[in-house]
Parts: C-alpha cells; sequence; structure tokens
C-alpha cells in the first residue's frame, strides 16, 4: 500500500513533459500553447500553474486558471469583462482593452480545431525593477491568465516570444479538468 501511495505521491510532482514546436494541451487550465524554443516548462512552485522561464534572463510566462471571483456588484454577472476588470484592478496595473482568443477543441489527438472566439482583456504594468503583461479571460466559473513578467532590461526582447506564444494560444472550448463545466463532457 505504501508503495501504491509512493508512486502517486511520485506522479502528483512530476513536471509535464512538454515539447517546443507541438501544441501542448494543458487540461487542468484548459489551455492550448505552442511552448517557447529555448525556454524551460515546467510546473509553478505552487503546483497550480504552467510556467515557461529563459534561462539567464529571469524572464517568465506564467498560465494558471482560479475559481473565479465574485463582481463585488449587485446586478454585474460575475462571469462578464466588466466583472473580470474589476477583479483585476489593483494599483500599477493599466487596462489595455481586449483581444480575441480562439476556443478550441481536440479532435481524436489531432492538433486543437478553432471553435468561436472570447474576449479576453489585456493588462500591463510595473514594480520593482520589473515589468509584465498579460491577458485574461473569463471561462467555465474560472478566470484564465497568460502573463509575461521580466525584468525590465529583458522585457524588450521576451515581449515578442510572448507575443508569438499568444498567436499560438487557444482556450479549451470546455473549459479544464477543474472546471465546473468540464464534468458536463465526463
Amino acid at each position: 500500500m505504501s508503495a501504491l501511495l509512493l508512486a502517486l505521491a511520485l506522479q502528483a510532482t512530476e513536471p509535464p513533459v512538454i515539447t517546443p514546436g507541438r501544441v501542448h494541451h494543458d487540461t487542468a487550465r484548459g489551455v492550448f500553447v505552442m511552448p517557447p524554443e529555448g525556454w524551460t516548462a515546467g510546473e509553478a512552485e505552487t503546483g497550480d500553474g504552467l510556467v515557461f522561464t529563459h534561462p539567464g534572463t529571469g524572464a517568465r510566462i506564467d498560465i494558471w486558471a482560479e475559481p473565479m471571483g465574485m463582481s463585488g456588484l449587485p446586478g454585474l454577472p460575475d462571469h462578464t469583462l466588466d466583472a473580470l476588470r474589476l477583479r483585476l484592478a489593483a494599483p500599477g496595473v493599466l487596462m489595455r482593452g481586449t483581444r480575441a482568443l480562439p476556443l478550441a477543441v481536440e479532435a481524436d489527438g489531432r492538433d486543437p480545431v478553432e471553435a468561436g472566439r472570447i474576449e479576453a482583456l489585456a493588462y500591463e504594468g510595473a514594480s520593482g525593477g520589473a515589468r509584465w503583461t498579460g491577458l485574461a479571460a473569463t471561462r467555465c466559473g474560472a478566470d484564465v491568465y497568460l502573463v509575461l513578467e521580466a525584468p525590465e532590461a529583458a522585457f524588450g526582447g521576451a515581449r515578442p516570444v510572448f507575443d508569438a506564444l499568444i498567436e499560438t494560444a487557444a482556450l479549451d472550448l470546455q473549459g479544464g479538468d477543474d472546471f465546473p463545466c468540464a464534468a458536463a463532457r465526463d
């Protein structure tokens, strides 16, 4: 019994195998993405996100999903862009409009197929010698984030890599494994 528990514990902590140049489906976060060449892939230290880091520059791209928060305003549904904008509001966070992200489905192990689009909020900021830019969208009861954070000196070089990653990214039409709508597909 203890060998089985140890095997399960080791399996849970192993980082995902992610190959640059191939579409990766992060089922937990409901994201399809093509990892950038030359960047290292792994799980966030907290275990709740996918992280790509650039060796030597300190630049990192984080992808994570968290349960959708409350808007706090009566009559404002929590799944709207306005409610997401309120959840993102913080000193130093600048909203930069919206961007359409593809919604996709995976068909028989092939690359994902686009099945519509969803609006995501674009935002950016800076603090303590670092800059960040990101996209956030609400899907299936979760807020999904794709964020580049880098030291000021490395940000300009990392930004085109993030933009290229965003061009290959799509949100799973059905959310992620931990999303409320994932149960509907099972």
